[in-house]
Order: structure tokens, then C-alpha cells, then sequence
């Protein structure tokens, strides 16, 4: 397979900036009518495969303006990132994984503040259905990767109707679990010089929680096995106490290398039956989207 990466010209805006936070809740509020809920994507962090920078944002104005502490942060992220640079085997090896790095160089607090800076905007979509005594559904990235991007599940379950986690692990597309993988190897790479890729694959698996192939080959040629489908989808149960509806992959979208077929649709359907999950939401596309991969997820969640 090969990855599929974003273009890097996509707009994103800072949780943090009132001025687009009121201008999208105010379209969606005028919209809201017309419909019977209202499903909020993409509300998180940057991921890898937008550049390995991604991980230590934000530093724009309205952060600075919102939290004092960011000076001292912005001192401690470029320790943090010095230390990865020059970082031997022996290093990551002593390591244990990312977030327990961060820690380390007193950089808590900092991730606490993103996760709490998306929380309250998700808050205010919910919110806003709420007035209106609609639905609402809440986009979340996988258990793997739920840090990165600032998703708490259990805050976000709090005010959430339920949470789509997206459990992609057989495609090189947006989001996908090989694919920032992959970016978070390679972009490691390039920073961490010194530091072989079997030993910084091996720290970015501990990093997500989930066994990983140790070579670049070997994940481009294979996907993950079903059995990670089952333990994301129960996972993702576990960490909130609102329902889970998991985007499980379920097309064959000619713009992204996917190794999906009747094997890896059967696997997501019987876990997400089993992880009692009221329903599951099917990715990318409808129109990819072979007849006999939705009768095997309706015949599997109907049964």
C-alpha cells in the first residue's frame, strides 16, 4: 500500500480563536433547523501527516492571549524537541513513550490545556444543538491516537449523544491509523538522526498503545490485523460512558491503497456488535462502497 498525504494547504483554525469559533457556531446555527442533528468532524488538533510539528501546536495570539503559561511551555517544548533531535537507540529505548516524555520535560499541563481548549468547543456545538432540541454526534480520532489530537473521551462523552471513533487501520487515508504512523515514523526520522527506524517505530508503537510493524516495508505491505479493530472499538467503549458508533472502513475508494475486503468488514461489524455499540458509521464513501460489504455489516448488527 502506499500512504496517502494530505495536501498541506488545508485551513485550520486555533480552538482558541473566538473570531471563527462564533462565525462556524453562528452557520451552523441558522442551518440547524432543517435538520434532525447536528455531527461535528474534524474538531481537533492536527495530526502527523500534516508535519511532525503538528504535535506541539499552538502558539498563535489567541493562545498567548488565553494562557499565561504558554512562554514557559514554548521553552519546554523546544527542550523536548532538542532531546528528540539528538536522541540515540539508547535513548528511546530508556524512553517510554511520548506522553510519558512530555511529562518529563514539565510539558502536563501544556497537552491538559489543548485537550481542555477542544473539549469547550465541542462543548458549545453541543450545546447549540441542544437549544434546539436536536442530536448531536461528536467526530473523535481512535483510541491510538486520541491524545495527539486533544480528544478526552470521557469529557466528550459527558455532553455527547455519541462519539465516532475512527477505527482505520486497513487504509492509507485522512486520519487512518498506518497513515500517521507512518508520518510520525518518518517525520521522527528526520529529526531524530541518531536513532535507528526498527528502535523509533518501536517508541511510537508504546506511544499508541498498539504493536506495530518495526519497518516501514512491512507496514506498507500489510495492514493491521483485525483483532486491533476489536480492541480500538472496545477501548473506545471503555474510555467514555456516552454510546459509541465506530467509523469502520468500508469502501474501496480509488484515491486511497486499501486492502479492505470481506474479512476486515467482518471483523469491524462483529466488534462493534459485541462491544455493544448501537450502530457504526461506514467510511469514506457511499458510492465506493461494494453491495456486498453492507450486507455483511446488515447482517451482522441486524442479526
Amino acid at each position: 500500500m502506499e500512504p496517502h498525504l494530505p495536501e498541506r494547504r488545508n485551513l485550520l483554525a486555533c480552538p482558541s480563536n473566538e473570531k471563527y469559533a462564533s462565525l462556524l457556531l453562528n452557520r451552523c446555527r441558522q442551518k440547524l433547523e432543517d435538520y434532525d442533528g447536528l455531527f461535528a468532524d474534524c474538531i481537533g488538533y492536527p495530526l502527523p501527516s500534516l508535519g511532525l510539528e503538528a504535535i506541539f501546536t499552538c502558539f498563535c495570539a489567541s493562545c498567548r492571549a488565553r494562557e499565561p503559561r504558554l512562554k514557559e511551555w514554548a521553552e519546554r517544548v523546544r527542550e523536548m524537541r532538542e532531546s528528540i533531535m539528538s536522541a540515540t537507540d539508547a535513548d528511546l529505548e530508556r524512553w517510554g513513550t511520548f506522553a510519558g516524555q512530555a511529562r518529563v520535560f514539565g510539558l502536563t499541563g501544556f497537552y491538559a490545556y489543548r485537550t481542555r481548549l477542544i473539549t469547550a468547543l465541542a462543548e458549545r456545538y453541543a450545546a447549540l444543538a441542544r437549544e434546539t432540541g436536536k442530536e448531536f454526534g461528536l467526530d473523535v480520532l481512535a483510541p491510538a491516537l486520541a491524545f495527539f489530537a486533544g480528544h478526552n473521551y470521557a469529557a466528550l462523552g459527558e455532553f455527547s449523544d455519541w462519539l465516532k471513533p475512527r477505527i482505520y487501520l486497513h487504509t492509507f487515508g485522512p486520519s487512518s491509523i498506518p497513515l500517521e504512523y507512518y508520518c510520525m515514523a518518518t517525520g521522527g526520522n528526520a529529526w531524530a538522526r541518531r536513532v535507528s527506524m526498527p528502535v523509533l517505530m518501536e517508541f511510537i508503537s508504546r506511544s499508541i498503545g498498539l504493536d506495530m510493524p518495526h519497518s516501514l516495508h512491512n507496514l506498507t505491505q500489510s495492514s493491521l490485523t483485525c483483532d486491533a479493530i476489536g480492541s480500538q472499538i472496545h477501548k473506545a467503549v471503555r474510555m467514555t460512558g456516552t454510546a459509541v458508533h465506530p467509523g469502520i472502513e468500508c469502501s474501496r475508494h480509488p484515491e486511497f491503497d486499501s486492502d479492505v475486503d470481506e474479512t476486515t468488514i467482518l471483523s469491524g461489524a462483529k466488534a462493534t456488535a459485541e462491544g455493544d455499540c448501537p450502530g457504526a458509521v461506514l467510511a469514506w464513501n457511499l458510492l465506493y462502497m461494494p453491495d456486498s460489504f453492507l450486507r455483511i455489516v446488515g447482517e451482522t448488527l441486524l442479526a
